[in-house]
């Protein structure tokens, strides 16, 4: 496959060259729409959103995380920790070449940033600096690191509903997770990570609240069904998102809802081996997305609250979480799909 990349500023141009370089490797990045951007009809007081990005188009994008915790266990405070992950990858669509009206969206994780901290402690790594790979064996590391340079694909529709996921990238990681030589922390932080749902709620930042192919009137609440985390735990969600201007001048989605029902069955903690059996979890989601008039997500943040409860052996263990999850377009390019039969 080939694409030529155009109308680009010279600083970018350095940004998708080590891009290209990388990713020549192994096919290049996201996919999801057929439709131009829509123009604001009747005096900009209705919005009708394309597809969640646009035909054609590479993005760039900065995903950072700042997660908070405190655990307890049968009620009693006996650990804390902050994480903040940033993520730089990379997504690009394009209509699919099979389906006439469905989307595809191919994305790849570029290099990653992380600070760990506990009481006493405090672990830093940046796959772009090489002293650092000495900590990839660290369950901290080896989980989020392992999205690094493997990609996913996925097949959507026009309102940005996943119709299926595709993750050769994972094929070998699910393959080596069982080497006897990763202990069973580690194990289980790599399978968190790999969640096909968890890393839809990094990849796809329209899944958020944005009304991806609807018409949709400015001032006006609507209910939206979404996908958040807290930590490595993704929940079904409901919530009420409305449009309007900020002061900005700027469109833009604005999110309340409640995490509903968790969409796993273990979490892990630091201080056990072994995982913890999910009882129950709730909390709450708020959100502000800056968008293009045609559904693009320029930039935004959702903030996550709650608790997550579980089960281990009779003890009962509690993770309260803070999860803080900001989206920045750091660039945006034009290619020409010359040949995509390979």
């Amino acid at each position: 496959m080939m694409w030529t990349l155009m109308n680009r500023s010279d600083a970018f141009t350095m940004i998708l060259l080590s891009y290209r370089s990388a990713l020549a490797l192994f096919l290049l990045l996201v996919c999801v729409g057929t439709a131009d951007a829509q123009p604001v009809p009747h005096g900009g007081q209705t919005i009708h959103f394309g597809p969640p990005m646009r035909p054609n188009t590479l993005f760039a994008y900065k995903y950072t995380e700042r997660v908070r915790q405190v655990f307890e266990v049968d009620g009693r405070a006996m650990d804390s920790s902050e994480r903040v992950l940033s993520y730089f990858f990379t997504e690009r669509q394009r209509p699919h070449p099979k389906r006439a009206g469905l989307l595809v969206v191919q994305a790849n994780i570029d290099s990653m940033k992380l600070e760990v901290v506990r009481p006493g402690d405090t672990l830093r790594f940046n796959t772009q600096v090489p002293s650092h790979w000495e900590n990839t064996k660290h369950a901290e590391v080896m989980g989020p690191s392992v999205l690094v340079n493997r990609m996913m694909g996925w097949t959507i529709d026009n309102y940005g509903s996943v119709i299926s996921t595709e993750e050769k990238g994972f094929k070998d990681v699910r393959e080596q997770v069982n080497d006897e030589h990763i202990n069973v922390l580690t194990r289980l932080r790599i399978l968190e990570t790999i969640d096909p749902v968890y890393i839809r709620t990094i990849m796809l930042p329209w899944q958020a609240f944005v009304p991806v192919g609807r018409q949709m009137p400015l001032g006006r609440p609507y209910t939206v069904d979404l996908l958040a985390a807290l930590d490595r735990t993704p929940f079904t969600a409901q919530g009420r998102s409305e449009l309007g201007r900020g002061p900005d001048g700027l469109l833009h989605a604005k999110l309340t809802g409640k995490l509903q029902k968790t969409q796993a069955k273990t979490f892990t903690y630091v201080g056990f081996d072994d995982p913890i059996t999910i009882v129950g979890g709730e909390g709450s989601v708020t959100g502000d997305m800056t968008l293009a008039e045609d559904g693009v997500v320029e930039r935004g943040w959702v903030i996550s609250r709650g608790a997550v409860r579980g089960r281990r052996g009779a003890a009962t263990v509690t993770s309260r979480i803070t999860h803080e999850v900001y989206y920045e377009t750091i660039g945006t390019s034009f290619f020409d799909v010359i040949d995509d039969s390979q």
